[in-house]
């Protein structure tokens, strides 16, 4: 866990034994403030890196990025930031596109995620597993299931592994979009890749499954968890009896 405060306190500290901190070590703390909320913290110290002369850098730029893509309200700061890069002599990199990718399918703006997402492959920078997924995920929740989809057997073909979230993104999609035995083929697929369930896989599906009462395969579910070592919650065993009630079907 990172402790920003100490981390101010040291940095502050290295003068005092006549060591200049390197722009490495700005950017650095300024990363610890941003990851632990520290927002106006975080935006006073880079006005502070720049008034003592040090230039703007991707890794200095992105963090800010990161942090204003955080909020609904500040994402638009975070493009400003984007289109003035090359201004600034900085070539934005795949963190910077993936940040804002990530940030944009948070908040529902997955046109202009895909608008970037596309900009961000024809100019050689490429996309993570992470970028992937947040796209799915956006995708999903707007509706694009089968781009969605698309969009999986696409990193697949180019080596990117999916992982736990990526799957589970696209379980959620199918499940919403009333395909839960089509979430429950990409499970198994999952499985034969070695990608292991969590939690949030198995309650998205099981989920999906006593919607469209198919409940005979959600008690499958449940029991696969228990031999995975996962405990069902009441949650999950609470849909599946509805479940039952619904079909007037017991075991």
């Amino acid at each position: 866990v990172h402790r920003p405060f100490d981390s101010l306190r040291v940095f502050h500290k290295m003068k005092d034994f006549d060591c200049d901190p390197s722009q490495k070590s700005y950017v650095t703390v300024l990363a610890i403030l941003v990851e632990e909320n520290q927002l106006k913290l975080a935006f006073k110290f880079y006005k502070n890196m720049r008034e003592i002369g040090l230039p703007p850098t991707v890794a200095s730029l992105n963090v800010l990025i990161k942090a204003l893509c955080r909020n609904d309200g500040t994402v638009d700061a975070g493009l400003k930031i984007f289109l003035e890069m090359p201004k600034r002599g900085c070539d934005p990199d795949s963190y910077t596109y993936g940040t804002l990718i990530s940030g944009l399918c948070r908040f529902g703006r997955i046109d202009e995620a895909k608008k970037l997402f596309k900009e961000m492959v024809e100019k050689d920078c490429a996309p993570t597993v992470v970028t992937y997924t947040s796209m799915i995920h956006g995708l999903c929740g707007s509706k694009n299931v089968e781009e969605a989809v698309r969009l999986l057997e696409e990193m697949k073909s180019k080596g990117i592994e999916p992982n736990v979230f990526t799957y589970s993104s696209l379980m959620d999609g199918l499940c919403k979009d009333g395909r839960p035995l089509q979430a429950m083929e990409l499970f198994e697929m999952m499985m034969t890749r070695g990608c292991r369930p969590n939690m949030v896989t198995y309650s998205t599906l099981i989920t999906g499954l006593c919607k469209e009462q198919k409940i005979q395969e959600a008690v499958e579910l449940l029991d696969r968890m228990n031999l995975q070592g996962l405990k069902p919650d009441a949650g999950l065993y609470g849909k599946v009896i509805n479940g039952f009630c619904a079909i007037s079907k017991f075991p």
